[in-house]
């Protein structure tokens, strides 16, 4: 629909003759025939294609802005009955009241009990890969990202009950990496592999911002307690504010030097803790980006953090969780695992529970109080845990 560097219209409404666009796929000369080295197009697709600018080239479809790729029938299929290796869980999220946690698994969502870790219920037929998760505050509904490495990516709403009414918000051509509710559930923010930060409302699902404040992938995102900003994480080595009602960026910070792959607001809003490669959790000001905190020592680098409770939680790839006082008194406490790498995190303040998941397909259930696993067990449906 825009001109190229020779300045004519691609398309004039009404007129197939002066559409550029038209005389390339129609001219004898191969030299100029679109598509370029390649059989003409049938005639009977041509004249569909004059037709329709005939009529006025009009747009009749939901979203102009949407990928290509978008327009791509996906039909998931169902998850195995019983898997036959552990998938990676790289996403996890805790039910409003603490009683259930949600994992990712292959093309489903596993949804577990927290008191006795047993499996409770399957939410199929979803991307291959789930990379976020976040549970609606009343409880209903479940955020669902992920997708399948340069091919496809989506957001999903499914019912947390039983995984009904799925409702696509969006798709995109490579995955979605993050997803979260605002505190007061009217809005959904997600990011990926594209840079983009989109905006939805809820309960409609219209999305509301579109924001390209990042220059390569996002990798995870935060609200504020309040809900009139977001923190957000990125592969181009920064880490960024933004106004929840504008799209207007209020802080960059740039102190990591290295890929970024999680944030996360302090309880009052007024700083923001982020990691990733460099294995350093930062604490920042989140109106003035100066530094304020520095605490090392996550090998491999930090991959997911939390707050909760007057502490800062970190699960990095040297498969360790590390706790750490938000105020920066006393000492750091280490959640001793045996995990190759901690590659999700969540945390449930008012029911006193944190969990991570591992690339090995392990589900690790800590007290919030406490330093050594409650409970572990591998999320593979229909096989005994090893």
């Amino acid at each position: 629909m825009h001109p190229g560097s020779g300045g004519d219209s691609p398309l004039v409404p009404g007129d197939p003759a002066g559409s550029l666009w038209m005389r390339l796929i129609t001219t004898s000369d191969p030299d100029d025939r679109m598509p370029q080295d390649a059989d003409p197009l049938p005639e009977a697709e041509t004249a569909l294609l004059g037709q329709w600018i005939a009529e006025g080239a009009r747009f009749d479809g939901a979203d102009p802005a949407m990928a290509w790729s978008g327009w791509i029938p996906v039909d998931h299929p169902d998850a195995p009955s019983a898997y036959p290796f552990p998938v990676p869980v790289a996403a996890l999220a805790f039910s409003p009241d603490g009683t259930e946690l949600a994992t990712g698994g292959w093309h489903e969502v596993l949804v577990w009990g927290v008191e006795d870790g047993r499996l409770r219920r399957r939410l199929g037929r979803l991307p291959r890969r789930i990379r976020a998760l976040s549970w609606h505050p009343d409880g209903e509904w479940l955020a669902v990202a992920g997708g399948s490495p340069g091919q496809s990516g989506e957001v999903r709403l499914v019912r947390a009950a039983d995984g009904g009414e799925a409702r696509t918000l969006m798709r995109t051509s490579d995955e979605v990496l993050a997803a979260v509710f605002s505190p007061d559930g009217t809005r959904l923010i997600t990011g990926g592999t594209d840079g983009a930060i989109d905006l939805f409302g809820m309960p409609d699902g219209g999305r509301r911002l579109h924001l390209a404040h990042h220059a390569d992938w996002v990798q995870g995102l935060a609200w504020k307690a309040d809900g009139a900003g977001f923190a957000s994480a990125s592969r181009d080595r920064t880490a960024r504010v933004v106004s929840a009602g504008t799209g207007e960026g209020l802080a960059s910070f740039t102190g990591h030097g290295a890929p970024v792959a999680a944030v996360a607001f302090s309880a009052d809003g007024k700083w923001v803790w982020s990691g990733g490669r460099d294995g350093v959790l930062r604490a920042w000001d989140a109106e003035q980006s100066d530094s304020r905190r520095q605490l090392a020592g996550h090998g491999g680098g930090i991959l997911a953090v939390a707050v909760a409770g007057g502490r800062v939680y970190a699960a990095a790839a040297d498969g360790r969780l590390r706790v750490r006082a938000a105020d920066g008194r006393g000492d750091a406490e280490v959640r001793v695992t045996d995990a190759g790498r901690l590659e999700g995190l969540a945390v449930a303040p008012g029911a006193g529970w944190a969990a991570a998941g591992s690339d090995d397909g392990r589900v690790w259930l800590w007290r919030l109080d406490g330093v050594e696993p409650v409970r572990v067990w591998t999320a593979m449906p229909g096989r005994e845990a090893p």
